[in-house]
């Protein structure tokens, strides 16, 4: 990294704006009305950790609604605790448009580098390209399944240790171990933004053309879970209920943004980055990266050109 810096530094940047430059076509494209993202997604802690797969789609369905769903299921599932339940994600739900702003954005075009000693001329014309960045209400629900839990530290209301391993105690002092799985459907309401990027420019006697075809949003969602199902349990005879035993957490949230890239093709490029908490046992923190690829189906239709 020293050695790249001491180079670097021995290079004298210059920036010339060529307005001299034969103007250059804008071209346009409509925003297409369903992408889909297949992926695979780590996922690191609470209620479950592992390598998953998943689908997520979103559609536009009208001008100022969006729809939106999706699961994860594993390939490789690593839970925090022994258990041998697989875990899955389903969600689904909706964006509200609350104001569809239409703004400029600046876009430079490299044309040329040339170097003359030590100095570095970079060519490049400045475009001024259409933009819309909707500001969306965000609603929806999201459902995992089998999600295993055991007492730990952070999600006993009581904290008793058996040589060593937390357990519960119970009426009659007595301290067991315990282990079950979870199921739990959580409602989710935010905000977002969306930023809609569609368009190429295209040089005359220039062999390339820069596009930039993407669909980025990010958002942040609360949660509230009406509906977190433990399973009883037995002991000399009686069922209890966990969660006279256990911190049941209805509440979390999240933030995070999804990032479709088409490139004005038929496959593109997918990421979906998320760290939040769900609803469920304890703290149940999270953090997972998605990455894979994305399809619209259909090519990406013009809807006008101008010269700048």
């Amino acid at each position: 990294m020293i050695l790249v810096l001491i180079i670097t530094l021995n290079y004298t940047n210059a920036q010339v704006d060529s307005k001299d430059w034969p103007r250059a076509t804008v071209n346009y494209f409509q925003q297409p009305r369903v992408l889909i993202g297949a992926h695979i997604t780590p996922v690191l802690g609470v209620p479950y950790t592992g390598i998953f797969y998943g689908v997520d789609a979103n559609v536009k369905v009208a001008k100022i609604l969006y729809v939106n769903a999706g699961f994860l299921a594993p390939l490789l599932d690593m839970s925090f605790i022994d258990g041998s339940e697989h875990n899955y994600a389903f969600y689904g739900g909706g964006e509200l448009v609350l104001r569809n702003k239409k703004t400029s954005d600046q876009f430079d075009l490299t044309i040329s580098q040339s170097r003359s000693g030590d100095v570095v001329t970079t060519k490049y014309r400045d475009y001024y390209v259409k933009v819309y960045e909707p500001s969306v209400f965000r609603f929806g629900g999201e459902y995992y399944m089998n999600a295993q839990y055991s007492p730990n530290f952070l999600n006993t209301k009581r904290k008793f240790e058996i040589d060593g391993e937390y357990g519960l105690q119970m009426p009659n002092g007595q301290i067991i171990s315990h282990s079950s799985t979870l199921n739990c459907f959580y409602f989710y309401l935010g905000i977002g933004k969306k930023s809609l990027n569609y368009f190429k420019i295209k040089m005359p006697d220039y062999q390339e053309s820069d596009k930039f075809t993407s669909t980025l949003t990010g958002y942040f969602d609360l949660f509230y879970a009406p509906f977190i199902k433990l399973t009883p349990f037995m002991y000399a005879g009686q069922s209890y209920d966990p969660a006279d035993f256990y911190r049941v957490m209805p509440f979390g949230g999240r933030f995070g943004f999804e990032y479709y890239k088409t490139s004005g093709k038929y496959l593109g490029f997918y990421t979906r980055i998320e760290l939040g908490m769900m609803p469920g046992i304890g703290f149940p923190v999270y953090g997972k990266i998605g990455i894979g690829i994305s399809s619209i189906f259909t090519k990406l239709k013009s809807i006008g050109n101008e010269l700048q």
